[in-house]
């Protein structure tokens, strides 16, 4: 029997989480059907077991690609600034991967909601490095004197990104009308750092 190349391999890889990506997107995590997703992929029942542990893992790796992605375009923004900046940044840089998945990160946000708290903890596994991006970018904040202090960065860098997760949701639930994808990341940043203040 002939070898796999490790290029074959990330080929292989590759197509399966596209396939996964699909599935997770119109059945969720629940419905989704491993075997169907290797079949999809082009590939026999059960290839996905050579590449990952189970349906979580897979979704997992899934979800952790976009938020790579995510933090990946951030940082080549070469973002100065305050940390409002920053924050706007992230934002936009968030929104318009979702935009580019929206079905997927609809699933996601369900799943994100789950009773379930294996469910819970690696989605928020997975989100790991955008919370890692959001808390540096807080702390500095803090050093600056720009973000209130009392409270730890990474409690600010849930709240924020929950808050970012829920404008999606709003946005969908009101078929693109409040708030419009243009206007999102100014607003959900506004929101986060000025409140309801008076102004």
């Amino acid at each position: 029997m002939a070898r796999i190349s490790q290029q074959q391999k990330r080929v292989v890889r590759a197509k399966l989480l596209a396939s996964a990506a699909q599935h997770f997107a119109e059945r969720g995590l629940g419905g989704a059907n491993i075997n169907q997703i290797s079949l999809d992929a082009g590939y026999a029942k059960g290839t996905v077991y050579n590449y990952f542990d189970s349906k979580e893992q897979l979704f997992a790796t899934v979800l952790a690609l976009g938020t790579d992605e995510t933090v990946r375009r951030y940082r080549s923004r070469a973002v100065e600034g305050s940390a409002r900046a920053h924050l706007l940044a992230i934002a936009e840089e968030d929104a318009r991967l979702v935009r580019e998945h929206e079905a997927f990160m609809r699933t996601l946000l369900r799943e994100m909601m789950s009773p379930l708290p294996s469910t819970r903890v690696l989605v928020e596994a997975s989100l790991r490095p955008l919370i890692e991006e959001v808390t540096a970018v807080l702390r500095a904040g803090q050093a600056a004197e720009e973000i209130d202090a009392h409270r730890p960065a990474e409690e600010l860098a849930q709240v924020f990104l929950s808050a970012l997760a829920m404008a999606y949701v709003q946005n969908w639930s009101t078929e693109g009308q409040a708030p419009s994808w243009e206007e999102l990341p100014e607003w959900v940043v506004s929101l986060f750092l000025d409140g309801a203040r008076a102004r």
